[in-house]
């Protein structure tokens, strides 16, 4: 049941505790949300670390100054 909720394996498990009916509503919904939640979240999170490494091409860019932003 666990699985059903962690972002990485509900998308696997979760069709399957559907499809044997025994899923209430609500924990669907829970799945749902916690996926595109996380979706969201790491979107946003690769995307902010791209923008921070984008304008340093050719040297080494530590992950603390891709997440601030901050170049060479």
């Amino acid at each position: 049941m666990i699985a059903s909720f962690v972002p990485f394996s509900a998308p696997l498990v979760m069709p399957v505790r559907i499809a044997t009916g025994t899923v209430p509503a609500w924990q669907v919904a829970a799945a749902v949300a916690i996926v595109v939640v996380t979706t969201v979240i790491v979107i946003r999170l690769g995307a902010r670390i791209y923008r921070g490494a984008v304008l340093s091409i050719g040297a080494k860019v530590k992950l603390r100054d891709a997440l601030r932003g901050e170049t060479g």
